[in-house]
């Protein structure tokens, strides 16, 4: 039996984090990519790609986060935590000695959006924001989510 990611709401982080990984790692399966989960719960990603290139294959590693948006903004946490005790202790924001990329499952759309990290690296927040409408505002520098969901 499957469920509507839709309208199931995950109990837990854990949850979300799985369902996430399980989106991406499908629809990077559809197309076409071989996909590798590391052992572990101690990298800095969840996933790595190969690429198959004329030359041999490349391997990409991919960080996932689950989102929920809200149908005009999709808000992906290009950034982690460590936590101990409860407090949080370090902020690592992703880069490309981290991932070669961020893959954000949007549960609203239930789409994969795929970020470089090179265009991270500016983001002093650890946020990014991709516009699935245009801004009530008129604001014209906006990032699009349809222009991130190829790899």
């Amino acid at each position: 039996m499957c469920y509507d990611l839709i309208t199931v709401e995950p109990i837990s982080s854990k949850e979300k984090a799985a369902i996430g990984e399980l989106a991406v790692a499908s629809d990077l399966l559809k197309r076409g990519f071989h996909v590798l989960i590391p052992f572990g719960d101690y990298s800095a990603y969840d996933l790595v790609i190969e690429r198959s290139l004329a030359e041999g294959s490349s391997f990409e590693r991919v960080q996932v986060k689950y989102t929920k948006s809200d149908g005009d903004v999709i808000k992906i946490k290009a950034r982690s935590h460590s936590v101990v005790k409860g407090n949080v202790t370090t902020t690592r924001l992703y880069d490309p000695t981290v991932a070669e990329w961020v893959a954000a499952y949007d549960a609203t759309t239930d789409a994969c959006y795929y970020i470089p990290t090179t265009e991270l690296v500016s983001f002093i927040s650890g946020e990014i924001h991709l516009r699935l409408s245009s801004p009530k505002n008129g604001k014209k520098s906006v990032r699009w989510a349809d222009e991130y969901t190829q790899i």
